[in-house]
């Protein structure tokens, strides 16, 4: 879910107000077997798009669906992101 901006800066694409897509600034920390630390930019409850980034951009309406979790399965910490 992680990409970066023509600067090189790293950046996530996340559901704000209103449904509508908008591309957050984070700060980055170690990289892990299980994805990025992800240090600042992001909160609890924040809607993350992991899947179809190819074809949003910020301001475009959209509808969100939840990943469905495999039984057993927990949810990450928030600090860590894909």
């Amino acid at each position: 879910a992680i990409s970066r901006n023509q600067k090189g800066q790293p950046m996530v694409m996340v559901v704000g107000a209103e449904s509508k897509v908008e591309a957050r600034m984070i700060e980055t920390g170690q990289n892990l077997a299980e994805g990025t630390v992800i240090l600042s930019g992001i909160k609890e409850g924040d809607k993350l798009i992991t899947a179809g980034l190819q074809k949003i951009k910020p301001g475009v309406v959209v509808k969100t669906v939840t990943k469905a979790k495999k039984q057993g399965q927990q949810d990450a910490p928030a600090k860590q992101g894909e």
